[in-house]
């Protein structure tokens, strides 16, 4: 049963709830595929805190809450050709795989559709947990990949709004 999500646009003060939620959520979903030594010594101190609120003051984040906590975020962006992308989302560890990720993707594409879009792009790790996630949202493979960080490859996806 889908529990009752609120979302609404990210601010600075935010940025600790954001930062924790990435955090935990690399640690926990790419075990295996980032170096351990990277994973268990991502910082969550008070200049990322900065950072990140600095980031915020600009960006596009919206952050999503069950009852009065922030369960997951996502930073999005507007480029050419009635286009976004969704530069990053994550879920909380504890709340996956309980239809929010599904339910944030839907709220930014029509959002983002009530405003004029008419694609959506990612980029995701090739071989990543987050590829059939995005798959059963419709999102389609493009011929496009390169390489991120560790090595690891990233596929392009998009769909049609």
């Amino acid at each position: 049963m889908k529990k009752n999500i609120y979302i609404r646009r990210a601010t600075p003060e935010d940025a600790y709830n954001i930062k924790k939620i990435h955090v935990e959520t690399y640690k926990k979903s790419y075990r295996g595929i980032v170096p351990n030594e990277y994973l268990n010594n991502m910082p969550l101190d008070d200049d990322v805190i900065e950072r990140t609120k600095k980031y915020l003051e600009t960006a596009e984040c919206w952050l999503a809450f069950i009852q009065n906590e922030s369960v997951g975020f996502a930073y999005v962006s507007d480029i050419e050709n009635k286009t976004f992308e969704i530069n990053a989302l994550y879920i909380h560890p504890d709340f996956q795989k309980q239809g929010i990720g599904s339910h944030f993707v839907d709220f930014l594409c029509q959002n983002k559709k009530a405003k004029g879009c008419l694609k959506c792009i990612l980029w995701t790790m090739k071989f990543g947990p987050a590829l059939p996630f995005y798959e059963k949202l419709d999102f389609k493979r493009t011929n496009e990949e390169k390489i991120w960080k560790f090595e690891i490859p990233i596929i392009k996806l998009q769909k049609e709004l």
